[in-house]
């Protein structure tokens, strides 16, 4: 799945979620895969009910591993709230180990907010969640797999390159979920998704291959459907003495 690529990094899921994940079908080896084309179907039916969203809110925590000065494995934990009324509003709370951001879309004006280091830059995008998206990706080089939960038309986006595994049933918290992966030679990705009319992902793992990046990520989510919006929520406003920044486009992405 070449377009795991585009996955992870800056977003999260953990300690709000202590709940492990644990195989309930042990007697039938649920480990073998069996009609491999199943997980292809349920990750499928799991994007495209998130992409038919309108406005929804989910939490999650994020721990990365990360290698130290070439010699320790270290981890790398953030929490991130994000909060979706489409087309055009969005605002994404990030908090944690590196990273103390907040970045708001509201009628195409994006706003990152560094709240550590006290500075924020405000660029013009296209007036949608997922033009903006391409927008910033293109110019500004980010990539984050989370953010593909973002776009309305994931399913379209990441269709699996390669036939899946059926894992089984798997429980995250009290969210009974089908459990499914996906390997190719660079990447694996494992998810955990809802059973029932609301197949939402509840945990996914991306595992890299090559040594060129984090070895392991693993994410854990707690939706929110229907949530509510406050009046002006979307629209960032400046703290006192909060220094404004140019965000510059590289000259090579002008």
């Amino acid at each position: 799945m070449e377009k795991w690529k585009s996955k992870l990094a800056v977003l999260a899921a953990g300690y709000l979620f202590a709940g492990s994940a644990s195989v309930l079908h042990a007697q039938e080896a649920p480990y073998i895969m069996h009609e491999p084309s199943i997980a292809n179907k349920i990750l499928d039916r799991a994007y495209r009910y998130v992409g038919g969203l309108d406005k929804f809110a989910f939490e999650g925590i994020t721990v990365n591993d990360d290698v130290l000065d070439d010699t320790m494995l270290v981890e790398v934990k953030h929490r991130i709230a994000v909060k979706v009324d489409r087309p055009g509003d969005m605002i994404i709370d990030i908090t944690g180990d590196t990273k103390n951001r907040r970045i708001y879309l509201h009628k195409g004006k994006f706003t990152l907010y560094d709240k550590s280091k006290n500075y924020y830059g405000e660029i013009e995008t296209p007036r949608t969640i997922d033009a903006t998206l391409d927008f910033i990706f293109d110019r500004y080089d980010m990539k984050t797999p989370l953010a593909n939960l973002l776009y309305s038309d994931v399913a379209e986006r990441l269709k699996p390159q390669t036939k899946g595994y059926y894992f089984g049933l798997s429980n995250v918290g009290k969210t009974l979920c089908d459990y499914i992966g996906f390997s190719n030679k660079k990447e694996e990705l494992q998810l955990w998704i809802a059973r029932g009319k609301n197949p939402m992902i509840r945990k996914f793992i991306i595992i890299d291959k090559t040594g060129k990046r984090e070895m392991r990520s693993t994410t854990i989510l707690r939706w929110y459907k229907n949530s509510k919006s406050q009046p002006g929520q979307y629209v960032f406003k400046a703290p006192a003495r909060v220094v404004k920044i140019d965000m510059i486009v590289p000259e090579e992405k002008e």
